[in-house]
């Protein structure tokens, strides 16, 4: 019975309900262009055939990258001397706690896994801990027993300018070929040298945590 008076309710619903036409407009006769984003003059043929491909290294490379997962970001910046307990304003600590919902940090109460792919508030939110992180990066990093080689520390930055063997301490792996170059051209090119290192150092992290 409770059913039947629900349905009920819905036909009455329904029937007071007046439905619009989402079509697009009628184009004017003659002119079968007008006002179509779509249209295209030439035939439209193999799209795999221009050339302008990835390799297949780097294509699967892509469309295989996922989302660094929140405490694993997290591990990784605490084990490179960023304090992540921070309660400075706009430090990397608390932009990292206040960002969980951003980075896609699961939600167990809710029963919600972790998030696979970044989005787009997440990916600025990541660039924004980075930048934020990378003053402590620059003073505290080469202080941790991880970045020690053979008990000597590895600095991001030495007297010759970025340091390969501090960068594959902070990324987990050698620098590719020409990124010091770009590194020191950006710290040279900057107005402030500090600000300039932080940002080679933020710039540099983001495109390997971009990615896990």
């Amino acid at each position: 019975m409770r059913a039947t008076r629900l349905f009920c309710v819905c036909l009455v619903g329904l029937s007071a309900c007046t439905f619009e036409s989402t079509l697009p407009p009628e184009l004017p006769a003659g002119d079968e262009t007008l006002g179509h984003p779509f249209y295209h003059e030439e035939e439209v043929r193999d799209v795999f055939a221009d050339g302008n491909q990835l390799p297949p290294t780097l294509s699967v490379r892509m469309h295989a990258c996922g989302k660094i997962a929140y405490d694993t970001l997290g591990r990784a910046l605490a084990s490179r001397g960023v304090d992540l307990t921070s309660m400075v304003p706009d430090s990397a600590g608390v932009l990292y706690r206040s960002g969980s919902l951003m980075l896609g940090a699961p939600s167990y109460e809710a029963r919600v896994p972790e998030a696979l792919r970044s989005t787009t508030g997440g990916l600025t939110r990541l660039s924004d801990i980075l930048i934020a992180a990378a003053p402590e990066l620059i003073a505290k990093m080469h202080t941790r027993p991880e970045c020690q080689l053979d008990g000597q520390p590895a600095p991001l930055f030495d007297e010759r300018g970025c340091n390969p063997l501090g960068f594959a301490c902070l990324i987990g792996a050698p620098p590719a070929e020409g990124m010091m170059g770009l590194c020191n051209e950006m710290v040279a090119r900057a107005t402030d040298r500090t600000i300039g290192q932080q940002l080679a150092v933020a710039a540099i992290a983001a495109a390997y945590f971009l990615c896990e």
